[in-house]
């Protein structure tokens, strides 16, 4: 029977900042599979200086804290003056480090493994968080053999422009150590697998590659909901960050209003927490005057709130300039909402002939698409969109795990 060893240093790293999006949302999916199916598995987190070792028990009495149904408790002194973490970062690392099965300097990190038989364990690491020489050394050297990686996405060496300035070679650095100790690279779609076996390639390592893509849970409510207002809506979904292109849309709004009157202008609802270096889209959302007219803002929708805004949505719009996966897309389309969404690879490969694709830098054709998207809604015409496949998270798990 294999045994299991995950690193969830994302997860613990994420506590207190929101809804999980994008990978912590993988992260999640793979930790709640493992406490539910296999009870001898081990988890790993970094907590800065140090690292820790926890069991199932322990990681259930942590999602029930992440969860909020108890409390994490006060802080030690040393994790209290840690003014730069928030208030429930620091309360959790030291609940962490006070109640795990064994705690370790990160640097000597292999001491957390020296009561533990690592032939047996294959290591699993899904949340491009904690990939180092250290860490994969000491896996090494206490003989694990079976070292798999989860990667979503080469963005930052494919579009170096689209992440801070210093992101692009500390990633490649973690791919590099990825690359030299892995033996096998999970992907989450054919667009990620060939362009990690383009860089890994270039640097001489040549591991096994397995293409599963990300499992999407039901969102629908489960009882009818009302609509959120009494006029057509739309919702981009996503972090506000430079590559989602959040500006086309504020584009398209800025020339709507100009041409229609109010009575049928359309809302735009645009959620998800702000990302960096992104000041244009910033300064718009801070001092437009479309802002609490028909454009809003809402960066702490609960999952519940979250599905009950795009059940009524005339459509979910998704104009970046580049994706890992697009979860959102893929959980809209489930619901039957149509999905207008750039033509870029990752889409085609998971939406097929279920979303509407149009140029990213075209605002008039999106303009076109969302104004006879309301006609047609107008005229009771069937306005849903087409349903693609639907991978489960079931179906993913059995795909990785065998």
């Amino acid at each position: 029977m294999t045994l299991y060893l995950i690193d969830i240093t994302r997860t613990i790293s994420r506590i207190g900042r929101g809804m999980a999006t994008g990978i912590d949302r993988v992260e999640l999916a793979y930790i709640n599979h493992l406490v539910a199916h296999n009870p001898d598995t081990l988890f790993v987190a970094r907590l800065g200086r140090h690292s820790v070792l926890l069991d199932v028990p322990r990681v259930k009495r942590v999602l029930d804290r992440i969860m909020k149904r108890h409390e994490w408790g006060r802080p030690t002194l040393v994790d209290a003056i840690r003014l730069k973490l928030s208030w429930e970062q620091r309360c959790a690392r030291s609940y962490l480090k006070k109640n795990c099965l064994a705690k370790a300097r990160t640097r000597a990190v292999g001491r957390l493994f020296g009561k533990i038989d690592l032939t047996r364990y294959q290591f699993l690491n899904v949340g491009h968080s904690n990939l180092t020489d250290i860490m994969f050394g000491a896996l090494k050297a206490g003989g694990c053999r079976d070292i798999r990686v989860f990667i979503h996405d080469m963005i930052p060496l494919d579009y170096p422009e689209f992440s801070k300035s210093y992101i692009p070679k500390t990633f490649e650095k973690h791919m590099r150590s990825v690359a030299g100790y892995a033996s096998q690279i999970i992907c989450n779609s054919d667009e990620t697998s060939r362009r990690v076996q383009y860089y890994f390639r270039k640097w001489g390592a040549e591991p096994d590659y397995l293409v599963a893509h990300l499992g999407i849970e039901p969102m629908q409510s489960e009882t009818p909901t009302p609509k959120v207002v009494d006029r057509p809506y739309f919702v981009i979904l996503g972090t506000i960050e430079p590559r989602k292109n959040h500006m086309l849309l504020f584009r398209v709004w800025e020339q709507m209003s100009a041409q229609l009157p109010e009575p049928e202008m359309p809302l735009l609802f645009v959620v998800g927490r702000r990302g960096w270096e992104n000041t244009e889209v910033f300064q718009f959302l801070d001092e437009s005057m479309l802002m609490g007219q028909y454009i809003f803002e809402e960066n702490c929708l609960d999952d519940q709130s979250l599905a009950n805004l795009l059940t009524h949505a005339n459509a979910l719009l998704f104009p970046s300039f580049v994706e890992g996966f697009g979860l959102p897309a893929l959980e809209a389309a489930q619901m039957g909402i149509p999905v207008y969404c750039s033509d870029i690879g990752i889409f085609r490969e998971v939406l097929g002939d279920a979303a509407t694709y149009l140029d990213p830098m075209a605002v008039a054709d999106w303009r076109h698409q969302i104004c006879m998207n309301i006609e047609n809604a107008s005229q009771k015409a069937d306005n849903r969109g087409k349903m693609p496949i639907i991978p489960t998270w079931k179906a993913h798990f059995r795909h990785v795990f065998g």
